[in-house]
């Protein structure tokens, strides 16, 4: 059995990316499947490449279809996981004391500044998933259902009338929850992130 070079890789890469799979765990997956098949092949390589992809583009592009909805399911597991785990537990607890304190230990009606907080922290893990995504220019299927859900769900419930509740306790626990779950969920595309990086060697 002969070994692919890095180029003849690289080149599968590229034609996979130019058929319109996008997201880079899973056209990796799928390179080094395609590989294995041409390193199990006799003869030139672009011509057994060339039969491959006549005999299976429309069975790769449909799974590419499969995997993408499988990553979706995966990053709603993630959204569920976040709510339940001790660390957002722990975190909206704290900041909830924290705001009870200040409240009634000082008087100071703290909610403005949370809505400032809650802005900046979504707009961290945002600009987290840009930073990796154009400028590091690696797409993780997960990640990216993930953010692009969450922030099609803002965008549903008009997050912008959310940001500019009343001062009250009702919106300093919607607040101090919604804090909390985006400091959990910038960790958690961290996490993502560094375990396909790894995995992959990307």
């Amino acid at each position: 059995m002969k070994t692919l070079t890095p180029q003849q890789i690289q080149f599968i890469n590229n034609y996979l990316k130019e058929s319109g799979v996008r997201y880079d765990d899973i056209r990796i997956e799928m390179a080094d499947h395609v590989a294995s098949a041409l390193e199990g092949m006799e003869g030139d390589f672009y011509d057994n490449f060339k039969n491959y992809m006549l005999a299976h583009k429309q069975e790769l592009l449909d799974n590419n279809k499969t995997s993408g909805k499988a990553s979706f399911y995966r990053a709603l597991g993630v959204l569920q996981n976040i709510i339940i785990t001790p660390l957002f537990v722990a975190t909206w607890l704290i900041l909830l004391v924290l705001y009870w304190f200040i409240k009634y230990s000082y008087g100071q009606e703290i909610t403005s500044i949370l809505s400032i907080a809650l802005i900046a922290v979504s707009l961290i893990t945002y600009g987290y998933f840009i930073y990796y995504k154009v400028i590091s220019n690696y797409n993780n299927s997960v990640i990216d259902k993930l953010i692009n859900t969450v922030y099609f769900v803002l965008i549903i419930v008009r997050a912008d009338r959310i940001l500019f509740l009343e001062e009250n306790l009702g919106a300093a626990c919607f607040y101090c929850f919604s804090i909390a779950f985006f400091v959990v969920l910038l960790r958690s595309v961290f996490k993502i992130n560094r375990k396909y990086k790894l995995y992959y060697g990307t």
